[in-house]
């Protein structure tokens, strides 16, 4: 298991150590004993940020945490690696990089459905995997609107191949139905 030093920790959730030392004071976070972060732990420090970004005042999240009616343990789960750190790369580094226009490399994060970053934020390392695609494309002779646009429309159809999912399990499943998800014998 990945442990990160405070300083790692703050690098790899995209937020200062004052802040993060914060989130440890309000007890939205807690490192180990030795003070160090699980890759888990990173995750939750991001997505806290996030949601004060988005609004939410840090002393609310904490105490509903205090009081057990918002919990992010799910995130320990490594099955969450998926929503990955970030990278210590900007958008306008990995242009820099790679040669690819970094108004191309910043539609990987929109076509996700993210917000559209803005060149000095921070690659998440989930997005560098998707690099390679694009240089291959582009050196294939593929536009950049080209690939701008593929991005965009695979992106939609994940959306709502994850809506229509979505919408098929809480209408057909036995769980949305009030019955277990565990074999029956």
């Amino acid at each position: 298991m990945a442990e990160f030093s405070r300083q790692e920790a703050a690098d790899r959730a995209g937020v200062s150590v004052d802040t993060l030392d914060r989130f440890v004071e309000l007890g939205l976070i807690q490192p180990d004993d030795d003070g160090r972060f699980t890759a888990g732990g990173v995750r939750k420090v991001g997505l806290v940020a996030s949601l004060h970004a988005g609004g939410l005042p840090i002393e609310g999240m904490a105490i509903a945490f205090k009081t057990g009616s918002l919990a992010l343990d799910f995130l320990d789960d490594p099955a969450y690696d998926h929503f990955s750190a970030l990278s210590p790369l900007t958008f306008n580094d990995l242009a820099a990089q790679t040669g690819i226009r970094v108004d191309t490399l910043m539609v990987i994060r929109e076509a996700i459905g993210s917000a559209m970053p803005q060149p000095t934020d921070r690659v998440r390392e989930i997005e560098l995997a998707i690099v390679p695609l694009l240089q291959a494309q582009l050196d294939s002779g593929y536009s950049a609107d080209a690939v701008e646009r593929g991005m965009r429309t695979m992106g939609d159809s994940l959306r709502r191949a994850a809506i229509a999912e979505a919408d098929a399990f809480s209408t057909f499943s036995r769980a949305s139905r009030g019955h277990s998800l565990a074999p029956e014998s």
